[in-house]
């Protein structure tokens, strides 16, 4: 009798439908009749919450739970009945009606109105979630169109609230957070993580994302780590970030900082060779008293041997003392094939060039070149470059 019940539903007559509910439900207790009395509860749930009778749509509410039970998907019956209590809390309706507006894409005029109509600050912790949302909406979407002071407004607003942590809004906001650092230089984006709190990062976060285009994103705290690099943040400052993080080691974020690092030489050495040699000294600054990767300080080394100009020839010995050739490691030490070619290794690349550099500068050779001589000797003893 579902079909009649619902047909009575859909006509307004709720007390007929509730008539045949019960008698169904009391005949014989089975999803389909528990779904009629559920769904004959629930109209009668939300007249009383429009009449603001708060008490009789409790009611309700707990006469709901009890046929859910019943229900082919008590689980969804549950969020329903959860959507409904929540919609008798003061200020609820306006705060769901601002949401709903902000997923269809008027987050800034939904959050700007609510604040303007409600006093935010009163919010029963309850909403707290919701309304994290909506601030969430607001800063993804007004990123470019609000003000730098309404924009860090919400975002502290939203540290603020009391909603449940951690939880996949909360790894959310990171994501704004970090395009609203990259929009505005003035904000602190390793302040808004602190306060954030890595600790609330959960084990989803630390998966790879797959895109709806089939991109895949690295896991946050990668993502974390790659943005702290590309704003210039101190290598130091990184890894006190992540320092109560137990699945993020140190050399896994010193690690991934400098790749970053590498990987912006890179994208210059296409678009702009001659600031090459900036980024890289900016990179053993950034790196000087770490335990570097040996793999990645070889590739920032090769990029600048790819795009070291004429005028910047003479400031190569020095780079080369700075950069360490301790840090030379035994790849560096054998010759590169290239096509049926055999090339010098980049350890005699690099005392080639170092060569050069000191001719046009006119200084002498420092006891880093001479290491790198006598290391040659031992690494590549065949190679007659190393005696001369």
């Amino acid at each position: 009798m579902y079909k009649e019940v619902r047909r009575l539903i859909d006509e307004g007559n709720l007390d007929k439908a509730f008539e045949v509910a019960q008698k169904d439900i009391t005949a014989d207790r089975n999803e389909w009749t528990c779904l009629g009395m559920f769904e004959v509860l629930r109209e009668y749930s939300k007249r009383e919450i429009q009449k603001g009778n708060s008490d009789a749509a409790q009611d309700m509410l707990d006469e709901m739970e009890s046929v859910a039970h019943g229900m082919t998907d008590p689980i969804k019956a549950g969020r329903i009945i959860d959507k409904m209590r929540l919609s008798l809390i003061p200020n609820a309706l306006p705060l769901l009606e601002a949401l709903r507006d902000a997923k269809n894409g008027d987050a800034v005029n939904a959050y700007n109105n609510f604040k303007h109509n409600y006093d935010v600050k009163s919010l029963d912790v309850r909403l707290h979630e919701n309304y994290g949302q909506l601030i969430y909406y607001y800063l993804r979407d007004g990123l470019r169109t609000q003000s730098i002071q309404a924009l860090i407004s919400a975002q502290d607003e939203y540290l603020s609230l009391q909603n449940p942590r951690p939880s996949a809004l909360h790894s959310s906001m990171i994501n704004v957070a970090s395009h609203l650092a990259t929009e505005y230089p003035d904000v602190n984006l390793i302040s808004f993580l602190n306060a954030w709190d890595l600790k609330n990062l959960t084990a989803a976060d630390l998966k790879p994302v797959e895109l709806p285009d089939k991109r895949t994103l690295p896991p946050l705290p990668q993502r974390i780590i790659d943005r702290c690099a590309t704003l210039g943040y101190k290598l130091q400052d990184v890894i006190n970030l992540f320092a109560k993080v137990e699945v993020v080691s140190e050399d896994c974020v010193i690690e991934t900082y400098t790749r970053r690092l590498q990987t912006q030489m890179g994208s210059l050495l296409k678009a702009n060779p001659d600031a090459v040699f900036a980024a890289a000294d900016a990179y053993l600054t950034a790196v000087e008293g770490y335990k570097v990767n040996l793999a990645v300080h070889s590739r920032v080394m090769q990029t600048v041997l790819s795009a070291l100009s004429q005028q910047q020839l003479p400031l190569f010995a020095a780079f080369v003392d700075k950069w360490g050739v301790e840090n030379i490691s035994d790849e560096d030490w054998k010759a590169q094939r290239k096509g049926t070619k055999t090339m010098p290794s980049l350890a005699q690349r690099i005392a080639t060039t170092y060569c050069d550099s000191l001719k046009l500068s006119g200084e002498q050779p420092s006891e880093v070149f001479e290491k790198l001589l006598v290391a040659g000797t031992k690494k590549e003893p065949k190679n007659d470059f190393y005696y001369t």
